[in-house]
């Protein structure tokens, strides 16, 4: 029976170049048990292809996500979501994230053994209602496959009236050997794991709706020896060939990323959903005007994804982080910006980019209106970004003790590659992205000390100013209404509105206040674009 434990002993390898011995440097893996067999599978092939050999270390889903977040230095770690912790610890690249694969709870019975129908949720229900007894691994040792089955039992209201048939095991394996040994008359966990059994056969994977599957997705460790290594086996563990072989091991293969659109020349400006604040009736109020005015009083908070000829700039980031929206699927996810400001968040970031083409790390710039929690949330994804910022701003999102922003949300930024944009912009205080005046960041003060607005000059669309926070409500602008009292400085806010205003007369731009209700769910969202 096989045991989960570290790969050791393994043979050092040598490669031969012009009569000279060198030892393959070593590249250190942690993984769940339930991508063993596939990872087992594919460690001789990426030997034989590489300069690099493999020591691999396999345990539980919860077990592994524990040792990576407490920093234990692996140089790639494969995690099942959800994975906050592991993104808060700072010990991998977030923009890194590979999913791999997914994988499913099966049923297996013994060898020989009538295969029942699981067929349907209620065929899996009058199941585990008929047989008297059951084993699946032990929730409470981290095994993800018995977290993941507990919950579809509880779920399905039946956890308490079947609990007395429940034979818990240590791990997927020990499971399958309760079942080969007949102390069960049947056993679950995920379908990988009883492929690689003695004494078993696979029934089939329990209904997705049920069962939600479990994804597995590689990172590079922020404490890898070579990060370039760490990331060549990255690659490798997402390719058509470990595709291939996720296939034989009965796992699902992360779907290829979608086609890039086909290039432009000219800049394309994408509205992406980052989620909806309802904001309270004192919410309302402190912008100086009244829910009569304001009619909705709900506030958008969408991202942008500019794609030039010469690179891609996203603008704002959301105010949830991705990885609590996935964990709160299919509900959607709920934070409390502030007392009177309540976020919803229903899609991920990172799969309206992906639906586009488009990887965390495939986004050359970075670049935000501010550091308020809501437009800050999944700036760690784009660590491997260049951030274009004001050191104003920049000090601000580090300051110690400051309440406005969530440092959790950008910690990997501090040692991010970034450009101080205000040693490269015009005496009117802006700075071209693409040194081709189709993309321009302008500043506008006040709201925070370094707020900015984004400024898009394209050929069919015109000139329009994606204005950030300068404006909150149309009711303020067009009323002239005095900025929030809870400004960083009012009069600083007050001085830019003057100023963008006098542009906007001049320019004769569109203005698109970030948080306006029917501005923003009026326009065409991504996959459309304006250009």
């Amino acid at each position: 029976m096989k045991k989960m434990f570290p790969l050791v002993g393994i043979a050092v390898l040598a490669l031969f170049a012009g009569g000279t011995v060198r030892a393959q440097e070593e590249i250190s893996l942690v993984a769940p048990g339930g991508i063993q067999a596939a990872i087992e599978a594919l460690i001789p092939g990426f030997e034989h292809t590489s300069p690099y050999k493999v020591k691999a270390t396999f345990g539980s889903g919860l077990g592994t996500k524990k040792q990576v977040a407490d920093g234990v230095p692996f140089d790639v770690p494969i995690i099942q979501p959800p994975y906050p912790e592991v993104l808060d610890s700072g010990h991998v690249v977030v923009s890194s994230a590979t999913p791999l694969a997914r994988v499913a709870v099966g049923v297996a019975v013994r060898t020989g053994q009538k295969k029942p129908d699981i067929s349907t949720p209620a065929k899996v229900r009058a199941l585990l209602l008929s047989v008297k007894s059951f084993s699946y691994p032990d929730p409470s040792g981290g095994a993800a496959a018995g977290v993941s089955f507990t919950k579809t039992l509880q779920d399905m209201g039946i956890y308490e009236q079947v609990k007395p048939k429940i034979h818990l095991s240590r791990g997927g394996a020990a499971a399958m050997e309760a079942v080969a040994k007949n102390e069960v008359e049947i056993g679950l966990t995920f379908y990988s794991e009883i492929l690689t059994e003695k004494g078993v056969e696979a029934v089939g994977v329990l209904p997705e709706s049920i069962s939600p599957r479990t994804s597995l997705v590689a990172f590079v460790s922020t404490h890898a020896k070579n990060p370039e290594a760490a990331n060549v086996l990255v690659r490798y563990l997402s390719s058509p060939e470990a595709a291939s072989t996720y296939r034989k091991v009965g796992m699902e293969p992360a779907p290829p990323p979608a086609a890039k659109p086909a290039p432009s020349k000219t800049a394309r400006l994408y509205v992406l959903d980052c989620g909806m604040l309802n904001i309270d009736p004192e919410g309302v109020a402190r912008y100086h005007v009244t829910q009569k005015e304001v009619v909705e009083s709900r506030m958008p908070v969408p991202c942008f994804l500019v794609v030039h000829p010469n690179g891609t700039l996203l603008w704002d980031t959301g105010t949830i982080p991705d990885a609590d929206v996935e964990r709160a699927a299919p509900r959607p996810a709920l934070y409390d910006v502030n007392p009177v400001s309540h976020a919803v968040v229903s899609k991920t970031l990172k799969s309206q980019l992906a639906a586009l083409g488009y990887a965390p790390a495939d986004i050359t710039y970075v670049a935000i209106s501010h550091a308020h929690k809501d437009h800050t949330a999944n700036l760690n994804q784009f660590a491997a970004s260049t951030w274009l910022v004001r050191p104003i701003e920049r000090e601000f999102m580090f300051r110690p003790g400051n309440e406005r922003v969530e440092p959790k949300f950008y910690n990997q930024l501090e040692r991010a590659k970034w450009i101080d944009i205000s040693k490269d912009e015009s005496k009117d205080a802006e700075y071209d992205v693409f040194r081709d005046g189709t993309v321009v960041i302008k500043a506008a003060p006040g709201h925070t000390p370094g707020h900015e607005v984004l400024v898009l000059n394209l050929a069919k669309s015109g000139r329009i100013m994606v204005a950030g926070d300068l404006y909150h409500y149309p009711p303020e602008r067009t009323f002239a209404r005095r900025p929030p009292d809870n400004e960083f400085n009012v009069e600083q806010s007050a001085a830019s509105r003057a100023m963008i205003e006098e542009y906007l007369k001049k320019t004769k731009a569109t203005i698109w206040i970030q948080h306006d209700y029917r501005t923003i769910t009026g326009l065409k969202k991504a996959p459309a674009f304006y250009e």
